[in-house]
């Protein structure tokens, strides 16, 4: 290397201009500074509403609170109650079952003793064979199956003379 020639870095010899952001710098500050000003102002309004937001938020949670400790009364109420009601419960099933099974005996003496058992329900006397308007009365029409035993003597005569109706 040459000792005469000098190495120098970039821009050593070139003065420095200032960039866009230096040369905006001051007059953005100083919107900066007014913003503040401002800014300030909405901090502390927004804080205020923070502020009571926290403070609904606290009353809420104790209003959660105070129901959920009420629930686990009345829950608590609840499984006592329906503890206490057990035993009475069972105690009525019980006497159903065994009415029940009296009922059953008896209805077996009865078959025994030569008599008929009711099952419930009773025998159709008359039945329609062929669906009818009703013209007489005003229960509209019969179809096919129905029990018309309700309707006057005259009136099942007349039914099953046309073979609307059948006996038995």
């Amino acid at each position: 290397m040459d000792k005469g020639t000098k190495i120098e870095k970039a821009g050593a010899s070139t003065p420095a201009t200032p960039s866009k952001v230096e040369g905006t710098q001051s007059s953005d500050q100083s919107k900066l500074d007014l913003n503040t000003n401002a800014s300030s102002e909405e901090v502390q309004k927004l804080q205020g509403e923070l502020d009571a937001k926290e403070s609904k938020i606290i009353s809420l949670k104790d209003d959660l609170k105070a129901k959920t400790d009420q629930i686990a009364a009345l829950e608590t109420e609840h499984q006592a109650f329906k503890d206490k009601l057990k035993p009475e419960i069972e105690k009525i099933q019980a006497e159903n079952k065994d009415l029940k099974g009296k009922i059953e005996n008896l209805q077996g003496e009865l078959v025994k003793a030569g008599g008929k058992a009711k099952t419930g329900k009773s025998e159709k006397k008359f039945t329609v064979i062929s669906a009818f308007r009703d013209n007489q009365g005003d229960e509209g029409v019969f179809n096919i199956g129905d029990d018309v035993s309700h309707l006057d003597a005259e009136r099942l005569k007349s039914l099953v003379d046309r073979e609307l109706v059948k006996e038995g």
